[in-house]
C-alpha cells in the first residue's frame, strides 16, 4: 500500500495491490416485494456481536445506493418491499481485511440481480466505489472472479494482475480495532522523507513472473507508519511473527490491526500460529484465493 497524498475530497490517493485469500462471510441477500409499501425497508442480521444492525452498516448503504440507482434508470418506478440480509462472519470485524466492503459488495450484486438492473461488473464497481475504496475490488472479486489487482485512485480504479505466487498465510488479530479515518489522518502526519514505500512496479513484475524474493522485497504498507505506533500491541505482533519459522514476510493488513505473515508452506503457518493462539489472539490460516 503507498499513499501518496490527501485528496481535497477528503479521500486519499494510493496505489495498492489487493489479493483475495481463502477467507470469505456468506451475505444472503432476500427481497420480498410488497406493492403499495411505498419504501425499501431493511432487515439486517449477524452473527457476530458489534456489528450494527442499522444504517450504519455498509451493506444497508449498498441497499440504499442501488434503490438511488434504480429511481435514476427508471424514473417513475420504485421498489416497493423488504430486503433481507444475513449475514455470517469469519472475517474479524474492523480488521483491515475488507469484511464489511465484501458484505456491501454482495448486496450490491444481489439487488442488481433480484431487481433486474442489468449492470454491468464495471458499471457496478463504479457506482460502489461511493461506498468505501475497497468495495469494487471485492465486488470485482466476486462477480468476476479477479483474485488479484492494482488499485490506484482511492484504489477503485482497478487493473487486473496476474499473481503466480503460491503462499499461505497467517492472520493475526489483537482483538480490538481500528478506524480508517483515523490512520488516514495520522498518516498526513508523517513527512514524505520518512514515509513507508513499496516499490509496487517491481512487486507486479515478480507477480507476473512469480519471482518471490523480488514480490516480498518490493512489498511494504505505508500505513504502518501511523498503525504501528498508535498500537504498540500491533507492532509487537508483527515483530514475533517476523521471528517465526518459515516466514517469508510480515506486514499489517490494510489499516490494521490484523498482522498477515506469508509462509513458505501451510504447515509452517500452522506452527506459527500455536503461540499467538497461547496468547489469546484472534487466528485464522488461509491459502491464495
Amino acid at each position: 500500500m503507498d499513499v501518496l497524498g490527501a485528496r481535497p475530497d477528503g479521500y486519499h490517493e494510493v496505489e495498492t495491490v489487493m489479493q483475495s485469500i481463502s477467507l470469505s462471510d456468506v451475505t444472503e441477500v432476500t427481497w420480498e416485494a410488497v406493492p403499495g409499501m411505498g419504501e425499501v425497508r431493511v432487515n439486517i442480521s449477524c452473527d457476530r456481536a458489534g456489528v450494527p444492525l442499522d444504517e450504519r452498516n455498509l451493506a444497508c448503504k449498498a441497499v440504499r445506493l442501488m434503490e438511488k440507482v434504480f429511481g435514476k434508470r427508471l424514473p417513475g418506478d420504485h421498489p416497493e418491499g423488504q430486503v433481507t440480509i444475513d449475514i455470517r462472519k469469519s472475517i474479524p470485524v474492523a480488521a483491515g481485511l475488507a469484511g464489511g466492503s465484501g458484505n456491501a459488495a454482495s448486496v450490491v450484486i444481489a439487488l442488481n440481480e433480484l431487481w433486474d438492473m442489468g449492470l454491468s461488473a464495471d458499471e457496478l464497481c463504479g457506482l460502489s466505489a461511493g461506498l468505501g475504496a475497497d468495495v469494487p475490488f471485492t465486488l470485482l472479486s466476486q462477480a468476476e472472479g479477479v483474485s488479484c489487482a492494482l488499485g490506484r485512485g482511492i484504489g477503485d480504479k482497478l487493473a487486473p494482475l496476474e499473481n503466480r505466487l503460491d503462499f499461505s498465510v497467517l492472520l493475526v488479530n489483537p482483538g480490538f480495532g481500528v478506524s480508517t479515518a483515523e490512520v488516514y489522518r495520522g498518516i498526513d502526519a508523517v513527512s514524505g522523507k520518512e514515509r513507508t514505500r513499496p516499490d509496487t512496479a517491481e512487486l507486479i513484475r515478480a507477480l507476473e513472473e512469480g519471482d518471490r524474493d523480488l514480490a516480498f522485497r518490493s512489498m511494504a504498507n505505508g500505513l504502518e507508519d501511523y498503525t504501528l505506533k498508535a498500537c504498540p500491541e500491533v507492532a509487537e505482533i508483527k515483530k514475533d511473527m517476523k521471528d517465526t519459522e518459515g516466514i517469508l514476510l510480515a506486514m499489517m493488513s490494510g489499516s490494521g490491526p490484523t498482522v498477515i505473515g506469508f509462509y513458505e508452506s501451510k504447515e509452517d503457518a500452522e506452527r506459527a500460529s500455536l503461540g499467538f493462539r497461547e496468547a489469546g489472539y484472534g487466528v485464522v490460516l488461509a491459502d491464495k484465493a
